[in-house]
């Protein structure tokens, strides 16, 4: 399955594991990341959690997450119409 995958911007969530405390763009307060991109010329928002991409992910790195993701849906899909 080939996507052409581009990504459009992202951008860093962060959020203090205590609450009550401030927020600090430190790795600990790391909680995800929003991911713009255009598959196959369309226009998608994916919000990746820090277990499904790190901190110090690349580019390289977002596109496979997302590609991994529209695979995922593409099976899905697939399965659902051939029941």
């Amino acid at each position: 399955m080939s996507n052409n995958i581009i990504i459009e911007r992202t951008s860093i969530q962060w959020k203090s594991p205590i609450p009550g405390t401030p927020t600090r763009r430190v790795p600990d307060h790391y909680f995800g990341r929003n991911v713009h991109a255009l598959v196959d010329g369309e226009e998608n928002i994916y919000r990746l959690k820090p277990k499904d991409i790190a901190l110090e992910a690349t580019e390289e790195d977002m596109i496979n997450v997302v590609k991994t993701i529209v695979d995922n849906e593409k099976e899905v899909k697939e399965t659902e119409n051939a029941e």
